[in-house]
């Protein structure tokens, strides 16, 4: 697996500047959009997993702390504008992307923010690379779908619940 950064500039959607990142994953290349908007440290918003999931969705929180942060929102592959690839969309292919993506556009101390049940995948992110993560903030986490994948423990998950 390697990764491989292309920025191409397009029309915006939530005001910043969209980007293509070209993913190489299992031996193929899928174009994931993001958008940035704002200075200052790094902020990546990651929104939750649904049948209509865009960074969109992410537009107020995103202008909001764009006056003081350098803001990233993601469009998984296969949801908003990035590509929909007839792929296995599984645990370990959005972990994977997660990773490269930070490690790859990022590439600093971010701070983390996640929605639904993408904070599955934050969390499992930010205990793996607490060096990258200086802060982890869940919104509305949903503990029943990604955490169950994630490989941690039944007493870990139930220490969890509020």
């Amino acid at each position: 697996m390697t990764t491989a950064t292309n920025q191409t500039q397009l029309n915006s959607s939530i005001g910043g500047t969209k980007n293509v990142y070209n993913w190489n994953f299992s031996d193929k290349q899928y174009q994931i959009v993001y958008e940035t908007i704002g200075e200052g440290n790094p902020v990546l918003l990651l929104p939750a997993f649904s049948t209509v999931s865009s960074r969109t969705e992410m537009k107020a929180i995103a202008n909001l702390l764009a006056t003081q942060y350098r803001v990233t929102v993601l469009d998984w592959l296969g949801f908003g504008e990035s590509q929909c690839p007839p792929v296995d969309y599984n645990p370990a292919l959005f972990q994977q992307l997660l990773g490269d993506f930070v490690k790859s556009i990022l590439k600093s101390p971010i701070i983390l923010i996640a929605a639904g049940h993408a904070s599955g995948y934050a969390l499992k992110f930010a205990q793996d690379n607490p060096e990258i993560v200086s802060k982890l903030i869940l919104i509305a986490p949903t503990w029943q779908g990604p955490l169950r994948v994630m490989g941690l423990p039944d007493g870990a998950r139930s220490e969890l619940k509020i």
